[in-house]
């Protein structure tokens, strides 16, 4: 029963952890700070000595994540700030340029749930969105998204007794057909607007220690299955794409200790294999294998990872390297409690 309810299809979620935090934050101990600096090499004459980004992660003593300050060379020379509370959650995304910060993001909690009651964006002061989440025994039964306070669509969450995401029914208040391509003429010619489909269904399965969750997009034929193994240190997992009862895609994935492979495929309409993408990762190599179409010869990518670690075995620097060919390193300075 644990592993149904670790497997659930989320709601909308406007600002995504995995996408707005740093990665390669593994680590063991107490650590009070980490401050990771990525470098690309200069094609030109092999010296590693362009910073493409920096960030420093402060952690509480029980692990958490507080603050995130990141540097992207290629945006504008800017400073990105992610505040968080004590449940890790994410509060607040400021910008600073100069002397100048911006606060264009804020996050809203009422009760420990990972959903916000609302996300507010204000990019300008013409322009500010905005998007609300109605909770239900702390499940979002109602996601609504505004735009200068006036509302543009909204999404109905379902749930069946085991707490678990069956039906997504979505409402545009500019559009009240089920078409997902609206056109429309314009002062310079035809207006194009793309909506996503009103229905998608969820059910769950359960065969032995495999768990089974499939999704259903009636409007366009498709559908979704994702197999999903959980055991102590291995994780392996299939998914499955179709359309029209025709398998168009599938991955798998097999996560053992630490090592990942990962294998996918798509399909031509018959079934057979048309391209493929797989890598194979530990900590010292990813391998990757592809081809592009069906009649393309396999090419292959190798990586080699040098690693330096500190007193506490946690790695400080990454050296990766291509044909023995330095392409990128990866330094960390981590500060204990």
């Amino acid at each position: 029963m644990l592993f149904f309810n670790l497997f659930v299809f989320s709601q909308e979620v406007r600002i995504k952890k995995n996408e707005v935090l740093p990665h390669d934050l593994d680590f063991t101990g107490r650590v009070k700070k980490i401050t990771i600096t990525d470098f690309i090499s200069n094609k030109q004459n092999t010296n590693v000595d362009s910073v493409r980004a920096i960030s420093e992660t402060n952690f509480a003593k029980n692990g958490k994540i507080e603050l995130v300050k990141s540097y992207v060379s290629f945006l504008n020379n800017s400073w990105k700030i992610i505040e968080l509370d004590k449940l890790e959650r994410i509060t607040k995304i400021s910008f600073k340029r100069g002397d100048s910060i911006t606060n264009p993001i804020k996050q809203y909690y009422s009760n420990d749930s990972n959903f916000p009651d609302s996300t507010l964006i204000n990019t300008d002061k013409n322009y500010k969105e905005k998007y609300v989440n109605t909770f239900n025994n702390k499940k979002v039964v109602k996601y609504e998204y505004f735009v200068n306070d006036k509302l543009k669509d909204f999404r109905i969450y379902k749930y069946n007794d085991k707490g678990q995401l069956i039906e997504d029914f979505y409402t545009s208040t500019e559009n009240d057909s089920d078409q997902t391509l609206i056109s429309k003429e314009a002062d310079n010619g035809v207006m194009l607007s793309f909506y996503p489909e009103r229905k998608i269904f969820y059910e769950y399965e359960k065969k032995k220690d495999t768990i089974i969750t499939i999704t259903i997009r009636p409007k366009f034929a498709m559908k979704e299955i994702r197999k999903s193994l959980k055991k102590p240190n291995f994780n392996f997992e299939i998914f499955e794409k179709y359309e029209n009862n025709i398998l168009v895609k599938k991955e798998i994935t097999t996560t053992l200790k630490d090592s990942i492979s990962e294998f996918h495929f798509r399909y031509d309409g018959n079934g057979q294999i048309d391209s493929y993408y797989n890598t194979f990762t530990n900590p010292r190599k990813r391998i990757t294998k592809y081809t592009l179409s069906k009649n393309d010869k396999e090419s292959l990518y190798i990586v080699n990872i040098d690693i330096v670690y500190d007193r506490f075995k946690n790695w400080i620097k990454k050296t990766y390297l291509i044909n023995d060919k330095i392409s990128g390193i990866t330094e960390r300075k981590i500060e204990y409690h």
